[in-house]
């Protein structure tokens, strides 16, 4: 893993030759990896983390446990999805803070509705602004599953964990957990644990062993896994050429946890954004 992970950088970041149309990924939901350095500074470590030589499933409980107890997280990052020789590249921030303030801004320059969107709230109203427009949600945890529909639903991975790290429908719905080799992304050293989703796509966890922060996470899907997908979405077999491959690639810089976090940190940075909320 750690080699077909550097193979896809050059100098700290991805390289990105083709460009993916966004219809042929808009229906692969629940897929990510992250891959990257990360540049941040984590500020806490877990309290209770596993003794000893911890299993998978240890891991992985520990993570959740860990982003339950932060009061504020932030981070910045990108994410670069591949399939069938096409690439398409998502730029976000994360902004959260308890009880219920959040900002989750993502860039798609180079699909079919490029712009700044985001998902956020100042602890009362929630709302997402697409390609549609501004649009209210009825709570934060409707605005947080809709974001699985959007943008392939990685930015929302971090956020679940930080609000409802036991309902969690991804992490939830990973199964099989297994121990690999011990592994570094940057300088941090991480577990690295693998498993499976229901539907066939196989994850791979980097979680930091110091701090159980979710470092890098790949998810790979072969054609069989691709095709059941579409098959389950649409309702009809494949168009066209036959699909190969899937893979994306998420990489989080600039974690901060635990900071003093202010209003205007929770207000996307476009214009027409401060008119709607402030109505």
């Amino acid at each position: 893993m750690a080699n077909s992970t550097k193979n896809l950088h050059h100098d700290g970041a991805p390289i990105i030759s083709i460009l993916m149309k966004p219809s042929k990924i808009k229906w692969i939901t629940g897929v990510g990896v992250f891959v990257g350095l990360w540049t941040g500074s984590a500020l806490i470590a877990s309290d209770n983390p596993p003794s000893g030589a911890p299993t998978a499933g240890q891991i992985f409980e520990t993570m959740r446990e860990n982003y339950a107890t932060l009061k504020s997280y932030s981070d910045s990052g990108q994410i670069c999805t591949a399939l069938d020789g096409g690439t398409n590249v998502t730029d976000f921030t994360t902004r959260l803070a308890r009880p219920g303030f959040y900002r989750i801004q993502w860039n798609q320059p180079d699909s079919s509705d490029p712009g700044t969107h985001a998902a956020w709230s100042l602890g009362v109203s929630s709302y997402i602004q697409m390609g549609t427009g501004i649009q209210r949600q009825p709570d934060r945890d409707v605005s947080l599953a809709n974001l699985t529909t959007s943008s392939g639903g990685e930015v929302a991975t971090v956020p679940t964990l930080f609000f409802n790290p036991q309902t969690t429908d991804w992490a939830d719905k990973v199964i099989g957990l297994e121990r690999l080799a011990d592994d570094k992304i940057g300088k941090i050293d991480c577990y690295q644990i693998t498993g499976q989703l229901e539907t066939g796509e196989t994850k791979t966890f980097w979680i930091g062993k110091d701090d159980f922060f979710i470092y890098q996470i790949r998810t790979e899907a072969d054609p069989g896994v691709l095709r059941a997908a579409w098959t389950s979405t649409t309702g009809h077999p494949v168009p066209g050429p036959d699909v190969h491959s899937f893979s994306s690639i998420e990489t989080f810089t600039n974690i901060a946890v635990n900071v003093k976090l202010y209003r205007p940190d929770f207000v996307p940075s476009c214009p027409m954004f401060d008119e709607q909320i402030n109505r």
